[in-house]
């Protein structure tokens, strides 16, 4: 009994259950009146899931495929990247290389440039010490040449004024020899001459060339004029002849010969 009494509540609840299950058979009854069109519909419904899932099957490939080219791309952009990072380096390295050895020049250059100026100052300075030793060496050569040319102007003058002394010297002795000499010379011709004058003889008479050749003129006179000769011409001669050595003792007596 009590098994009966305790499947009371459960018969109850089945009932209810029933009763509910045949309004939901009610309810399907109405709902399946359309159910032919509805299955079309849900067919093509499902036509156009199962063409919407094959795009979005092959749009999900193409995202797929396009992840996996974005991947590659990414990987390669990145290898791109570290390439171009590395090459960055690289140039900044070069940089750096290239500016501190454009330091090292220009400071080379500056240090070459300094190094030149310092050798062309040095080569002006040493030029000018060389023109100013030279011009000092010119200038005592000048002035040695100059204290030799004065020395030996005043040896020359010295040997000069020897020279004209022992000159004038001789000179005077030449001359008082030759004047000696002369008066020697003189002094015979003189006494010759006199001599020749008191000699009557023709022959040694010096004038005998002039007389003979008087003696032809006057001939030579007469027998043009045809004038006869006289004896004129022996006093003539004789009186020359005495005038001229009373001349030359006159002379010989004032000492002018």
């Amino acid at each position: 009994m009590k098994k009966l009494k305790d499947s009371i509540p459960v018969i109850e609840e089945k009932e209810k259950i029933d009763a509910e299950l045949q309004a939901m058979a009610e309810k399907r009854k109405v709902i399946t009146k359309d159910m032919p069109g509805l299955i079309e519909l849900a067919k093509k419904l499902q036509e156009e899931i199962d063409a919407t899932r094959d795009q979005k099957k092959d749009l999900h490939e193409n995202l797929e495929n396009l992840d996996k080219q974005l991947d590659k791309t990414s990987d390669k952009r990145k290898t791109i990247q570290g390439e171009i990072d590395s090459l960055k380096e690289q140039r900044q390295a070069l940089e750096d290389k290239y500016y501190g050895q454009m330091i090292d020049y220009t400071k080379y250059q500056y240090l070459v440039n300094d190094i030149k100026w310092m050798k062309e100052m040095q080569a002006k300075l040493q030029e000018k010490k060389d023109a100013k030793d030279r011009y000092a060496q010119e200038r005592k050569e000048r002035d040695e040449k100059r204290k030799r040319e004065i020395e030996e102007r005043k040896q020359q003058e010295l040997e000069r004024k020897q020279r004209e002394e022992e000159r004038r010297l001789k000179e005077q002795q030449r001359k008082a020899e030759r004047e000696a000499n002369l008066r020697q010379t003189e002094v015979d011709q003189c006494q010759k001459h006199v001599e020749a004058l008191n000699d009557h003889s023709v022959g040694t008479n010096p004038m005998f060339e002039s007389i003979e050749l008087c003696e032809f003129l006057l001939r030579y006179c007469q027998k043009q004029l045809n004038v006869p000769q006289t004896t004129e011409k022996t006093a003539v001669n004789e009186e020359k002849g005495q005038k001229q050595s009373s001349e030359l003792e006159k002379a010989l007596a004032q000492g002018k010969i």
